[in-house]
């Protein structure tokens, strides 16, 4: 087992997990328990991880996209790595072979996401640590909470830092720049940014190759769909005009909950997903509704 300096813990969902910087306690009994190194050590290798039937079928639909059994994935907000290391297992069992690119501001986090990722046997990862915003090579500045630096952010980072928090500097990437990685036409996207999600699309509000081809999986708060984008339009405009739009809560959970088709559906996308701040929204791009129909038939 390869492991840092931290705590290990062990989600409802059963991901094990190496944590570090440590959280608090009252965060650990809240989402985590405790686990020992020997616990450890067998559910990283042995306990299956739960399907979650929206993703599955995500990328088993980019499969017969592409045409082959590769598909590439972006994990924006990366964290301890869970997203990649669900998507991964759920390749395994669909015979795909993925091909994920990392983003993730922290640095202080870059220990233990390799660790996670060695532990579950992740070996075809490309970390970058970059903030995700509209355009390359800027320097942004990151608040950060005490603690586990939980909840980075460049929207406001005075006020995510709190009187006893920090502020980083770091350089930012576009995602323009990141989609132009990919190995595949069609990828799967996730992106969970504390907000700049705004800025990051813009990098790509004109590409229609992208915004056709790939299919995202974002954070997204109601305060959100107002906001300005692009030349003169709002960024729910600018997402119903794109994007078939479902409401998934968490792309943990990743059931759908609604589908979002009015600027008044985003200001109340918390109605009914039991969130207080923000919900994941799943973006499918409109030439492919078919799968967003199926994925309604199939909840």
């Amino acid at each position: 087992m390869a492991k840092v300096d931290g705590k290990l813990l062990k989600s409802a969902n059963g991901f094990f997990s190496v944590v570090n910087p440590y959280i608090s306690d009252d965060w650990v009994q809240q989402t985590y328990q405790m686990v020992s190194e020997q616990d450890f050590d067998q559910g990283a290798i042995n306990e299956p991880i739960k399907h979650m039937n929206v993703l599955s079928r995500t990328l088993d639909h980019l499969r017969n996209l592409n045409g082959m059994c590769e598909v590439s994935i972006f994990d924006v907000g990366v964290y301890m790595g869970t997203f990649s290391i669900f998507a991964s297992r759920i390749c395994d069992d669909l015979q795909l072979t993925p091909q994920i690119t990392c983003v993730e501001a922290m640095e202080v986090l870059k220990d233990s996401i390799n660790a996670n990722f060695l532990n579950y046997k992740l070996d075809s990862v490309t970390l970058i640590l970059a903030a995700l915003s509209d355009a390359d090579g800027e320097n942004l500045t990151i608040g950060t909470r005490k603690g586990g630096l939980i909840g980075s952010t460049v929207v406001r980072p005075e006020i995510k830092a709190g009187n006893d928090g920090t502020l980083v500097e770091v350089e930012s990437l576009s995602l323009h720049t990141l989609l132009d990685r990919a190995r595949t036409t069609h990828s799967l996207v996730k992106i969970d940014i504390e907000g700049n999600e705004v800025r990051a699309f813009n990098s790509i509000s004109d590409n229609e190759a992208f915004l056709a081809n790939n299919i995202f999986i974002i954070e997204f708060a109601p305060w959100q769909t107002d906001q300005s984008f692009g030349d003169g339009d709002t960024y729910g405009g600018f997402l119903l005009d794109n994007f078939d739009i479902y409401n998934i809560r968490s792309w943990g959970a990743a059931q759908i909950n609604s589908q979002i088709t009015a600027k008044q559906d985003l200001k109340n996308c918390l109605s009914n997903s039991n969130r207080q701040w923000n919900t994941d929204l799943l973006l499918i791009p409109k030439k492919m509704r078919n799968l967003g129909e199926a994925l309604m038939l199939g909840r």
